[in-house]
């Protein structure tokens, strides 16, 4: 049982608060909000405690006091998240600048920064050039320009942050956030804050994967700024508070491409502790092996250990089935690269036909298409994308009837992308866990 609370998200009031309990429960963490009157310290055996500190119209002092108080009651939380207003209404300015003192203070000598991602685009809410939008409207051109208590005069995040007290921040675009270059772009400067531009979820999942980075390498501590959802894919992305669902079974991830791209994704996905990795010999898969032509039942021995992986492994867990590089496993003569899709597909449905998975990720269009054919899917529901040409949806039809998919090409993305795909695939298997337990 979880002794301690590794997230602490602190709202200002009880609507957002449960709000994001219910965002932070649908990523799997097992979550529960208190007000901050009650609390007196950890909430044994939840993953996430949420506070409501009940201070979006108090004085901006007694904001700051409340807050602060949060984070001293829970010094283990690994990360802490300001719950803010989807709208930036209240003690904003106050609170981010309390919730940094707080930590900062708890964690003498480490780099604590602010990730400030406010939008909540399933909610109307994106940001675009560092101005917040409703509906595609700046805040001061809605009706949030007569709120009672908080009449909003701006729409650009950097004001409304310095608006009680005075924060540094630096501005990370779109274009940013799609490019190659995310993780840099999060590290550079000393700025308190980084504030981050998202029209949609894919777009909160690759800089809460590209964050995630910065922490392993280069020990960044983060204080996400946000609504809900930056929070908890940063959480997800941190393997924070994700216990195995040992009733359901794990994801399986299929990397067949040997562009670089795609090899750099593969070794960065497999550094995750939920990750266990299959390497391929495409050489031995495809009979090709100097000394072993047509050896054995090379599909047949390659399933088999797939198959042990799955029937070990449970979700979160991920099985990372991937073809050695050229430089390793050596190059396929061209009929061998032809045959190599179909003899993936082959291997994967021979496992699975014992071995079920919760979802499958496919990179390269070869292999995808491969292991679609051969699982006899009719059709694909598409759902959305991850990143332009990364594809989530599910199966209909076939072996992999209903099963969330996402499938991406070789040659797109960044070092995160294949973690965010995978990402991607969990929030849609569990969506599937949540129908089947309703």
């Amino acid at each position: 049982m979880t002794t301690s609370n590794p997230v602490l998200v602190i709202a200002d009031d009880l609507t957002g608060a449960n709000a994001s309990g219910a965002r932070f429960a649908r990523a799997g963490l097992r979550s529960a909000t208190v007000t901050s009157k009650a609390l007196d310290g950890p909430i044994p055996g939840f993953d996430a405690l949420i506070v409501t500190t009940d201070s979006r119209h108090t004085s901006a002092a007694d904001a700051a006091t409340r807050v602060r108080a949060a984070v001293e009651a829970i010094p283990g939380a690994e990360l802490v998240v300001k719950r803010t207003d989807t709208t930036l209404r209240g003690n904003v300015s106050a609170e981010v600048a309390a919730v940094l003192d707080a930590v900062r203070a708890a964690h003498p000598g480490e780099r604590v920064r602010g990730l400030v991602v406010p939008a909540y685009p399933t909610s109307g809410r994106t940001t675009v050039d560092g101005v917040q939008l409703l509906d595609g409207r700046p805040l001061e051109q809605t009706e949030l320009r007569y709120d009672v208590h908080n009449p909003m005069t701006t729409s650009i995040v950097a004001d409304i942050l310095s608006a009680q007290r005075q924060l540094s921040s630096r501005h990370v675009s779109l274009r940013t956030v799609l490019g190659a270059a995310l993780t840099e772009a999060l590290i550079a400067g000393d700025e308190d804050l980084v504030i981050c531009d998202a029209l949609d979820d894919a777009h909160i999942q690759l800089i809460a994967a590209a964050a995630a980075q910065a922490t392993r390498e280069h020990g960044v501590r983060w204080v996400t700024v946000d609504p809900g959802p930056a929070g908890a894919f940063l959480a997800r992305a941190l393997e924070l508070g994700t216990p195995e669902r040992a009733d359901e079974p794990p994801l399986l991830a299929v990397i067949g491409s040997v562009t670089d791209l795609s090899m750099t994704q593969a070794e960065y996905l497999a550094q995750s502790e939920l990750v266990r990795v299959l390497e391929v010999d495409s050489l031995r898969l495809a009979g090709e092996r100097e000394g072993q032509p047509g050896a054995g039942d090379p599909v047949g021995e390659l399933a088999d250990e797939l198959r042990q992986l799955i029937e070990t492994s449970a979700f979160p867990e991920q099985i990372l089935m991937r073809v050695q590089p050229p430089a390793v496993g050596g190059h396929l003569s061209p009929a061998g690269r032809e045959r190599l899709p179909g003899l993936l597909a082959a291997v994967v449905l021979r496992a699975l036909e014992t071995a079920p998975v919760a979802g499958v990720y496919s990179s390269g269009g070869d292999i995808t298409a491969a292991i679609l054919d051969a699982a006899g899917i009719r059709a694909f529901e598409v759902i959305g994308e991850v990143i332009p040409l990364a594809v989530y949806g599910t199966a209909i039809g076939g072996t992999l009837d209903g099963v969330a998919v996402v499938t991406k090409g070789g040659l797109i993305g960044t070092e995160v992308t294949a973690e965010a795909c995978m990402n991607q695939l969990r929030t849609l298997a569990e969506r599937t866990f949540a129908r089947a337990d309703r």
